[in-house]
């Protein structure tokens, strides 16, 4: 791990309204800082890829770019030849940038972009770029007239997009209750050019399982969905397809795939 002092941004001020009873009093107060980090890695000889930009308080940044990799499966922890910040000399805040350097060569090959509810409209948004792999698409879905009146606040993605994909794409919702099931169902409906799996279950809505440990039954289809697309695990492909496949035992889950070979 590099020795290189933490960042001195933990926190901001803010102009906050007091209550005091009756009385409001307009204040300058300290707030604990939020700054967006993003995770670099490299082999020897290699240029620095960027993996992903996260949001952090400031501090422990070296813990946090290693543990991500770790967790997302990109390294095995054995490998981590330096962590450190990213050039001064080449960044306007290179304590917002951290690069671990491996000790083999880092394969950028796979990439996969997912996102829940807004994020998932955010990851559409980007799909279309070559780099990317595989799409999923959490309690998320187009709206038919983003930008509308009384429509949620979010990126504008119109339907059309779902023309530029190029890569397999998967959808995980709850059922009815989940405010995204119909724009996830239509989404799905309209792909015609690329792979694609649906996924809905039961007794869910939009928050999804995602407080439960491990993520819970959703946490369970994003393993075997990046075992499969990415690992290439016969195992992992059987929990998706076929009328009789693993997911397909619950009958809580409702499954549904198209182009897939």
């Amino acid at each position: 791990m590099s020795d290189a002092p933490p960042p001195i941004r933990h926190i901001a001020s803010a102009r906050i309204v007091a209550v005091r009873g009756r009385d409001l009093e307009v204040r300058e107060d300290r707030v604990v800082a939020e700054e967006p980090l993003e995770i670099r890695a490299a082999g020897p000889r290699q240029d620095p890829v960027a993996i992903a930009v996260t949001m952090r308080t400031p501090g422990h940044e070296n813990e946090l770019a290693v543990g991500f990799l770790r967790t997302e499966g990109l390294i095995d922890g054995t490998e981590i030849r330096s962590v450190a910040f990213g050039d001064p000399g080449h960044l306007s805040a290179p304590d917002d940038t951290v690069i671990v350097r491996l000790n083999r060569a880092f394969d950028p090959s796979k990439i996969a972009v997912m996102g829940m509810s807004c994020g998932g409209i955010q990851a559409l948004a980007v799909a279309a770029d070559p780099r990317i792999k595989l799409v999923g698409i959490w309690n998320s879905g187009i709206l038919n007239a983003p930008g509308a009146a009384g429509a949620p606040a979010m990126e504008d993605v119109r339907k059309e997009q779902l023309e530029k994909l190029h890569s397999p794409i998967f959808y995980v919702n709850g059922d009815k209750t989940d405010i995204a099931h119909d724009n996830a169902m239509d989404d799905y409906m309209r792909i015609t050019k690329v792979p694609a799996i649906q996924l809905w279950r039961e007794g869910v809505g939009h928050g999804g399982t995602y407080s439960q440990p491990n993520g819970g039954e959703f946490g369970k289809v994003a393993v075997a969905m990046l075992k499969w697309q990415f690992m290439g695990d016969k195992a992992a492909k059987k929990m998706f397809i076929g009328s009789n496949c693993g997911f397909c035992q619950d009958p809580k889950w409702h499954v549904a795939s198209k182009g897939i070979k």
